[in-house]
């Protein structure tokens, strides 16, 4: 039989408070940050349920990386406790360029490398806007609309006054890897499971706020442009038997809805669980509100594992809204510790 287990290699918490469905906790000391890393993996087994002392014996079929943690880069100390390998790993997708992603990925493929003892072509999926530069406008002294279209040379004199800031840029050692991709990739599929990226998100957020932030192209000739963060991707894996998927974040930057909205048309089947970052953390409480009104209408949706950047308003408005209507689902976890594994039967 088959399983799915998805296990965070890098977030916010490193020791499990609670129990919770699904769950199966690790014991052993993990470092935390600012940043995240989920292992996806399918396994082989002739166990009905899996639990801490069988799921290191399970046949790994799949073992995807979705991002791979922040300038910490603690993945490299939380994968090892997992006693796996780390010439498991098939391929890598990057849910966006920001440093908290992207942190370790050069020291990931090395360690790839030297498990398998030569130079394996591991691919790494992200979108063509994440090599791009970003600047994010932090005063008022400038106006956004007057430097649209001008080099990216004419924001220098900001930069020294700290009026516009620079993000941390995404230079990876390794750009052999890199496969730049704005649509839908299908990363593994048998007749279980299939596990895809979401591609580009073109679906207008109503509740995002216009954030004023630049990006440069260097083939567009350094050029100044509205970066609204299209880079933005997440996984979607179809439970085939179940006729259910389940849905991982990075950062959620599309926004969340239009990102389930998104799943669910290229799908056409229910969300059963939804896993990782929502962006959620500065969202007004108004907002966060419809957002949770939104998903509680999709009464297949089961379990909430939010982490990263989500922020704890969001738990507790779901859980207060789904205890008023008297609801049992969907259950919702209060930021995902690391190495915790998350279980689905295939």
């Amino acid at each position: 039989m088959y399983k799915l287990v998805v296990t965070p290699l890098a977030g916010n918490l490193s020791q499990i408070p609670t129990k919770f469905p699904n769950i199966i906790g690790s014991f052993n000391p993990t470092l935390s940050e600012h940043g995240l890393s989920l292992l996806i993996s399918v396994l082989k087994t002739n166990h009905k349920k899996l639990n801490i002392r069988n799921i290191n014996k399970a046949a790994r079929v799949s073992n995807i990386l979705l991002d791979v943690s922040g300038l910490n880069k603690t993945i490299l100390h939380n994968y090892p406790i997992l006693g796996r390998s780390w010439k498991e790993i098939d391929q890598i997708v990057l849910s966006h360029s920001h440093y908290d992603h992207v942190g370790a990925l050069d020291e990931v493929l090395e360690k790839i490398w030297e498990a398998e003892g030569y130079k394996r072509n591991v691919p790494v999926y992200i979108h063509p806007y994440g090599l791009c530069e970003r600047f994010h406008k932090s005063g008022s002294q400038i106006k956004f609309k007057d430097f649209l279209g001008k080099p990216r040379d004419t924001l220098l004199p900001f930069l020294k006054e700290k009026i516009v800031r620079k993000l941390p840029d995404f230079k990876p050692r390794h750009k052999e890897c890199l496969i730049l991709e704005k649509k839908s990739v299908i990363l593994f599929e048998n007749d279980h499971v299939s596990i895809q990226t979401t591609g580009e998100i073109n679906i207008p957020d109503p509740l995002k706020k216009h954030k004023q932030d630049f990006k440069s192209l260097k083939n567009n000739n350094g050029i100044l442009d509205e970066d609204k963060e299209l880079d933005d991707q997440s996984i979607i894996i179809t439970m085939k038997k179940r006729k259910k998927t389940v849905l991982l974040l990075g950062c959620c930057h599309a926004g969340l809805v239009p990102t389930i909205i998104h799943s669910e048309r290229m799908t056409n089947l229910p969300i059963h669980s939804i896993i990782g970052g929502m962006h959620l953390i500065r969202t007004k409480e108004d907002d966060i509100k419809t957002i949770c009104k939104q998903l509680i209408q999709r009464k297949q949706l089961k379990y909430l594992y939010p982490m990263h950047c989500t922020g704890s308003n969001f738990f507790h408005h779901i859980k207060n809204q789904c205890e008023k209507l008297g609801l049992e689902y969907p259950k919702c976890f209060n930021d995902l510790p690391n190495l915790s594994n998350i279980c689905f039967d295939l």
